[in-house]
């Protein structure tokens, strides 16, 4: 345990120095798309009523949880996509593929975001 710790706490110091160390850097987000490191962390300390230096200094702390500008920063620290899922049951009803639940509830994994993909 105190092994995954250590890395997650590494990962996040990692994503955190890639949004503030470089403001200017463009981070890849998907397909042809590119955003300034400075314009992502500011639109998003913007929605907390935050400075881009405040929100980048709570999301050091390991009690603030990180969002998609951290997400981002993971995937062009580690060089691949990151895809965000979502666990979720389907009850008596027919699933996205169409099957139909035997059981009366299946839980599936649903994708609710795709990071850094080409």
């Amino acid at each position: 345990m105190a092994s995954l710790r250590r890395n997650l706490a590494l990962l996040r110091q990692s994503a955190v120095k890639c949004l503030s160390r470089n403001p200017w850097r463009l981070l890849f987000l998907q397909g042809n798309e590119h955003l300034c490191a400075r314009d992502l962390v500011n639109t998003t300390a913007a929605q907390c009523e935050l400075t881009g230096e405040k929100y980048c200094g709570l999301m050091k702390r390991e009690s603030y949880w990180g969002g998609g500008p951290e997400i981002v920063a993971l995937c062009n620290v580690l060089k691949r996509p990151i895809h965000v899922y979502e666990l979720t049951t389907v009850t008596n009803a027919e699933a996205d593929d169409g099957s139909k639940s035997r059981s009366g509830s299946q839980i599936w994994l649903r994708r609710m975001a795709c990071f850094g993909s080409p």
